[in-house]
């Protein structure tokens, strides 16, 4: 028999349920929150990531910085932290790590004499080059059950809402 966790009030005929294996969980609170599938397809990416990507190194969100840094040469960590949705202070440890594998370094800002842009340094590069194409191929696999346009439109909508 399957455990049936249950929201008070809720017709579990009516809901969808998560099932893994014997036991299916239903939440009406979570089946219609966009936080709880876009955590699960979160996870189920970085995992992808993680198990296609061990030799290269780098971590989900390094890949993320390290492909703007190499992209947007000179680009402040300000700017850099801001364009990946981090906090500034969470930020710190990324570039600490980057720059100590040698992918990136920091030069002169171009426009601020007071600032200090960010370079990917030749190793960063040749490194976002071999990691991109990968990337692209395990969110590809990923999202195998969506259909291009599908995949297109997930994209789209997740542009529009994250702006």
């Amino acid at each position: 028999m399957n455990d049936r966790v249950v929201s008070p009030g809720v017709d579990f005929n009516q809901v969808d349920s998560v099932c893994t294996g014997a036991s299916c969980i239903v939440s009406a609170e979570l089946q219609s929150l966009a936080t709880y599938w876009l955590r699960r397809l979160a996870r189920r990416l970085a995992e992808a990531h993680c198990r296609t990507t061990p030799q290269l190194h780098v971590k989900p969100y390094e890949f993320a910085a390290l492909s703007l840094i190499a992209r947007n040469p000179g680009i402040t960590s300000a700017q850099l932290s801001a364009a990946l949705g981090m906090r500034r202070p969470n930020f710190v440890h990324v570039l600490r790590d980057l720059e100590a594998s040698g992918l990136v370094k920091r030069c002169a800002h171009a426009g601020d004499g007071r600032a200090r842009g960010l370079v990917a340094t030749e190793s960063g590069a040749e490194k976002i080059g071999r990691l991109a194409p990968l990337i692209h191929q395990v969110e590809a696999e990923a999202l195998s059950a969506l259909t291009v346009k599908e995949s297109k439109s997930l994209l789209a909508l997740l542009r529009k809402a994250a702006s």
